[in-house]
């Protein structure tokens, strides 16, 4: 479902290098998961991750797929909804319903609240944690390490001096 009601604020469009980004794959993935995701309360997790982070190279259905995922953890749904009815009693409306500069003013309100700042650590966690967000910010992930292997490509700093290390004993 492509939320084109979220294209407000998307001036052009901006290109990215190709980039591959990868996780890390010693990385335990989370245990605890909802089983009953309200859909129309991802919409708004959507909308609000579109508010947030407006990269306009990020497409309307990529900020969908990545608010469904962060929706099938219990603590995330929670959040999102505590964080949506706060906004919607400051609003009067619903978040859906509501006007781009409205919705950004009604964040700013709340913007010191504990349920803001609880959204805006989830929602930081859940979009940023996407390779797909990393490969369009420039950043390789864990591209080319493997166990304990160097980084390919950490030691290409060339404008840094060569300093000699002393081994202590």
């Amino acid at each position: 479902m492509e939320l084109t009601y979220l294209r407000w604020h998307r001036p052009g469009e901006v290109s990215r290098y190709p980039i591959r980004a990868e996780k890390d794959p010693r990385l335990a993935t989370p245990s605890v998961s909802n089983l009953h995701v309200d859909q129309l309360l991802t919409e708004k997790l959507a909308l609000l991750m579109k508010i947030l982070f407006p990269h306009d190279w990020v497409e309307d259905a990529l900020y969908l797929e990545i608010a469904t995922r962060a929706m099938s953890l219990t603590e995330i749904a929670q959040v999102a909804n505590d964080s949506c009815s706060r906004l919607e009693s400051t609003l009067g409306v619903c978040l859906m319903s509501a006007p781009a500069p409205a919705l950004l003013e009604a964040l700013q309100k709340i913007d010191s609240e504990p349920v803001f700042k609880a959204l805006l650590a989830a929602a930081i966690r859940h979009f940023y944690d996407d390779p797909r967000i990393w490969g369009g910010c420039g950043y390789e992930g864990v591209h080319g390490c493997r166990g304990v292997q160097q980084r390919i490509g950490i030691d290409d700093a060339v404008w840094l001096p060569n300093v000699a290390v002393e081994e202590t004993k």
